[in-house]
């Protein structure tokens, strides 16, 4: 067993999430919904009240509405097809992820997403090369409950909970904001200020 790190020990493993993280999410299902409910002869009002949602609601949102149409089947499966169609990338994901593997970083996907989706998602983004592990729903699930999965898979890559951080939507926003060679000092103040006002290292996922 290693000796325990210190605190200011440098980032050797980064967690991504996956929707509106790595991908535009959002904006794929606001367009697939709209075509939809226009295709369906839905009142186009009813996408509309989608954007009431926060981004992480919206697309169970979006399939419950479909479930509700009289004839949800084809609907479903348009959805579905025009949601993969538009889905896109970040532009600058690619060389944030390249800058990071160059660094020395093992990169992680970890998601609640399912697995089945998320592989080929990636994988069409031209991003799967760029991680070391992808962990999603399904590998959490037999372990329920989980009091600390970020501790877990950072420790099944081989570190310890404060040589990793994790970034979910808002941090790669402004991640994005900075030239690529800046991605892992900014993550590394960025963990530094989390430690300065004691927000705890880790994500918890509620089952």
């Amino acid at each position: 067993m290693r000796d325990s790190k210190s605190r200011n020990s440098m980032i050797k493993a980064v967690l991504f999430d996956m929707d509106n993280t790595l991908h535009h999410l959002d904006a794929a299902v606001l367009a697939a919904a709209d075509a939809v409910f226009c295709y369906c002869k839905e009142e186009f009002a009813a996408s509309l009240s989608l954007l009431s949602c926060t981004a992480a609601e919206r697309e169970d949102a979006v399939i419950d509405c479909l479930r509700g149409l009289q004839n949800p089947v084809p609907c479903l499966w348009l959805y579905q097809k025009l949601e993969e169609a538009c889905t896109d990338g970040f532009p600058e994901t690619g060389a944030i992820l390249r800058e990071l593997k160059n660094r020395g970083c093992k990169l992680a996907v970890f998601t609640k997403a399912d697995g089945a989706e998320v592989i080929p998602r990636l994988d069409m983004l031209g991003l799967l090369s760029y991680f070391d592990a992808v962990y999603t729903g399904e590998y959490f699930a037999y372990r329920k409950p989980v009091h600390n999965p970020y501790a877990e898979v950072l420790l099944s890559l081989g570190f310890y909970a404060d040589e990793g951080a994790f970034v979910d939507a808002e941090l790669m926003e402004r991640l994005r904001e900075h030239p690529p060679e800046h991605a892992l000092p900014f993550l590394e103040e960025h963990v530094k200020t989390l430690r300065r006002t004691n927000i705890r290292l880790r994500r918890i996922w509620k089952y």
